[in-house]
């Protein structure tokens, strides 16, 4: 689930005073992408991928797109040619790319899908709106895959190690050299996700764990604005510190888990 990063705009407010809302909000967003962007602490595991034979590509974004028939002005995506397992969807992003509208889906039966949006013209659903139901916040990307585990019900007579290279590419897209290419095995992802400076919905653990040194980061770059109502040069030591050492923990924290390259792939002997 999500969490909006304005939870604790109060506390901001009531450090900076006269500071606009708007320009609280800005650099809140400012300091979180910088916290997550330096220490790669945004870590999600995707849903498992099922590969197919001859199929080296997958899109590590989406999960589906279609257009939407559930009628005008409606809260809640429908697709009538969908077939969706119930409440499988939780958690993952709607996006309407007709508006520009998202949220975080919140339930789903077969054909239908709930998520509040926000940041559209419209925050709804009217037929004929393209959609999108993502892994990640549209205003998210994917910096790279820290780890992938490949499992297969194929057994080979061999018994030998067979080896499957991948990649990542800007386009977000796994890249994979099978050898050999099968169906029905799948891939297990855990990605790092970068924010864009337009998010505004961070993974509720994440927020947890690190919302209160992005708050500190964004009232220790404000208040040493100076010349402005709400410059205060005596509290801006006062929060900074706690910042630095946030990202610092971060970095140590994740500094083990990094982890690139080649999957081996060995199966058993028959």
């Amino acid at each position: 689930m999500a969490t909006d990063l304005y939870t604790d705009l109060y506390q901001l407010q009531s450090c900076l005073g006269d500071c606009p809302d708007g320009l609280i909000k800005l650099w809140l967003r400012r300091s979180a992408m910088q916290f997550c962007r330096e220490t790669d602490c945004w870590r999600v595991q995707l849903p498992t991928i099922y590969t197919v034979a001859d199929e080296d590509q997958y899109d590590l974004r989406l999960f589906a797109s279609g257009t939407h028939d559930g009628g005008d002005a409606s809260a809640t995506l429908g697709d009538s040619g969908a077939s969706w397992t119930a409440d499988n969807l939780i958690g993952l992003y709607a996006h309407n790319t007709t508006d520009g509208s998202y949220g975080t889906i919140t339930d789903n039966d077969e054909t239908t899908v709930t998520a509040t949006l926000a940041g559209g013209t419209g925050n709804d659903w009217d037929d004929g709106d393209a959609y999108e139901i993502r892994y990640h916040p549209w205003d998210a990307l994917i910096s790279r895959v820290t780890k992938l585990l490949h499992e297969s019900d194929t057994q080979f007579s061999d018994g030998q190690q067979h080896k499957s290279t991948w990649s990542f590419g800007i386009d977000e897209v796994l890249d994979l050299t099978w050898d050999p290419p099968n169906d029905d095995e799948t891939l297990d992802a855990w990605v790092v996700l970068w924010p864009n400076l337009t998010c505004e919905s961070y993974d509720d653990d994440l927020y947890k764990r690190w919302g209160t040194y992005w708050v500190d980061g964004a009232i220790a770059h404000l208040a040493s604005i100076i010349g402005k109502p709400w410059s205060n040069p005596a509290l801006a030591p006062l929060h900074y510190p706690s910042w630095e050492e946030g990202l610092r923990r971060a970095k140590r924290e994740n500094h083990h888990e990094r982890q690139d390259g080649d999957i081996s792939l060995t199966f058993p002997q028959v």
